[in-house]
């Protein structure tokens, strides 16, 4: 990947979450999701986000699109501010950077056609297209989906179609970056590097930048030029994708690799 400018800047970003302690004791505990990030994104990368479960990695993605507000920090979008943003301005961020949530069934509205679920934010975009038909059919292009689709509802379409659905409707007000919160997960090898190839292709026709949020280091390795490690709410590297397994790097990052790893990377890659 050639180096950019970055299209995302975080400085020292933290949120903090405050848990109700026990009957026979009064207040409430502290716990920080978190903790004092500092990074850049740089445009048109693909940045994967790894860690366990409850490293932080989910909560950072939110924070990013101002889905929760940080306690601590700043996030500059191509330099501008956004940490305080509002109303308008806060909207126009937003359709700037979208966030495709894992759980794609709660994503769409199970009483309106896929049609409608991709009609929504375009209707509200501004300008509006002139020929709403043609863009449906133009995102569903995208994604690689039959445009018999579109009279269908949510229920009637497998999860992978759901999955794609979802992703046309995040670029439907064509964002400038993209973060993808496990777009592999439950996924088997032959599934997830359809997925993986898909954003592949769009980064590259759309010229979008890519964050992952990922537990699945083969898929991060895959995919990404660079790779963040969180663990307890902070980044404790970031490393190059083709240097990663070179094991020079924190204890943790090497642990993450797993025993399987060979095996399933090379499962991904077709080899």
């Amino acid at each position: 990947m050639a180096i950019s400018d970055p299209i995302l800047k975080i400085d020292q970003l933290g949120k903090c979450f405050h848990r109700t302690r026990g009957k026979r004791s009064r207040g409430h505990d502290a716990v920080w999701a978190v903790r004092d990030v500092s990074m850049a994104i740089y445009r048109g990368e693909c940045l994967a986000v790894v860690g366990e479960s409850g490293s932080g990695k989910t909560t950072l993605a939110r924070c990013l699109v101002r889905a929760m507000k940080a306690e601590q920090g700043t996030i500059y979008y191509n330099d501008v501010d956004v940490s305080s943003l509002a109303g308008r301005e806060l909207a126009a961020y937003r359709k700037k950077i979208q966030l495709i949530s894992q759980n794609h069934y709660e994503a769409l509205n199970p009483k309106m056609s896929i049609a409608d679920a991709l009609a929504e934010p375009l209707l509200a975009r501004e300008p509006q297209p002139a020929d709403i038909t043609a863009e449906l059919h133009r995102l569903l292009a995208l994604v690689d989906l039959p445009e018999e689709l579109l009279l269908r509802r949510p229920k009637q379409l497998s999860g992978g179609q759901r999955q794609r659905v979802v992703i046309a409707r995040a670029l439907a007000v064509r964002p400038q970056c993209i973060i993808a919160d496990e777009p592999t997960a439950n996924l088997d090898v032959r599934l997830k590097r359809k997925v993986l190839d898909l954003f592949r292709s769009l980064q590259s026709s759309l010229s979008l930048t890519l964050i992952m949020i990922t537990h699945d280091i083969s898929a991060a390795l895959y995919l990404a030029d660079r790779i963040a490690v969180m663990r307890h709410g902070q980044v404790i590297e970031t490393i190059r994708s083709d240097e990663f397994t070179m094991g020079w790097h924190h204890p943790y990052s090497r642990s993450l690799l797993g025993a399987s790893l060979p095996v399933k990377l090379a499962n991904m890659e077709g080899k």
